[in-house]
C-alpha cells in the first residue's frame, strides 16, 4: 500500500511545482509589410517558417539563429517550442516575439511576461 502514496506525492510535486526558465518578456507579431520591413516572407535568417521567433539583440546572442527553444507561455499555461529565425530592433532587450498567423491574433496575444529556455 505504500506504492500509491509515493505515486501521489511525486504527482502532487510535479503539479506544484512552478516553471523554471529565464524571464522574458513576450509579444507577438505577423508576418506583414507593415510590421516587418517590405520582405515580409523572409526573416533575419532565411525564409519565414511557422513556429519562428524574434529575439532581443542580446538574447540573439545567447541563442543564435536555427536554435531551437521553449518559451513558456502564460496564456496556455504550458511551454512551446519555436526556432529562433528573427531578429528584433536593436532598442529591445530580453524580449521573444513570436510570429502569428494573423494580425487579429498577435493584437489578440499582447504583451505577457514568461519564461525562456
Amino acid at each position: 500500500m505504500k506504492k500509491p502514496l509515493v505515486m501521489l506525492a511525486f504527482m502532487l510535486a510535479s503539479v506544484s511545482a512552478a516553471p523554471s526558465g529565464q524571464p522574458v518578456l513576450l509579444s507577438a507579431y505577423s508576418a506583414q509589410a507593415a510590421q516587418t520591413d517590405s520582405t515580409p516572407n523572409h526573416s533575419a535568417c532565411g525564409r519565414t517558417k511557422a513556429v519562428q521567433v524574434a529575439l532581443s539583440p542580446d538574447l540573439l546572442a545567447q541563442y543564435p539563429c536555427g536554435s531551437w527553444v521553449r518559451v513558456y507561455r502564460p496564456d496556455t499555461g504550458r511551454w512551446h517550442r519555436y526556432q529562433v529565425w528573427d531578429s528584433m530592433a536593436r532598442r529591445k532587450r530580453n524580449q521573444v516575439d513570436i510570429l502569428m498567423p494573423s494580425h487579429r491574433a498577435a493584437v489578440q496575444f499582447g504583451v505577457r511576461r514568461g519564461l525562456l529556455q
